[in-house]
């Protein structure tokens, strides 16, 4: 694959825009340049490596408070679309990464009891979407996608 040659010579924030990939404004604007090794966009300026959705942030709504973080509604981690951006705390990060089932849990998906597991399925068959019995039970779309495919851990009660 050929490798893309950036305009060093514009401004940063045309520069910055030109690896966006900038779409509707309901849908993920995708980072087209080089990514962290957490799967997060960077882009480097003044000799510091920056990431891309904290300056997507910055340059449409102002500077970041500090301690604060950039934290991603659409769970895209090279999403620049600043309306799928918010500010929040680590607390606000880890309490959204546990609210979307995203957490570790020493490899293992958490439990769901069996009435729901066997409403999903039927809900399934009944042409429910994934993504709807998401935010109907919960539950994140891969861990529904788990729960159709008999990956889910059954809680005893």
């Amino acid at each position: 694959m050929p490798r893309i040659k950036w305009n060093s010579d514009l401004p940063f924030d045309e520069r910055f825009w030109e690896k966006v990939d900038i779409k509707s404004i309901d849908e993920c604007w995708p980072w087209k340049a080089a990514l962290d090794g957490k799967g997060y966009g960077q882009i480097r300026s003044k000799g510091k490596q920056l990431i891309s959705s904290r300056i997507a942030w910055e340059l449409t709504n102002g500077p970041i408070p500090e301690g604060m973080l950039i934290l991603h509604k659409c769970d895209n981690r090279t999403c620049c679309n600043p309306n799928h951006l918010y500010i929040g705390t680590h607390s606000d990060n880890m309490q959204d990464r546990e609210n979307r089932n995203r957490a570790p849990n020493a490899g293992r998906p958490p439990s769901i009891p069996n009435e729901i597991i066997k409403t999903i399925k039927q809900l399934y068959k009944e042409g429910n979407s994934q993504m709807s019995m998401s935010r109907q039970f919960g539950i994140s779309q891969p861990y529904i996608s788990y729960i159709l495919h008999g990956k889910a851990r059954v809680k005893s009660v």
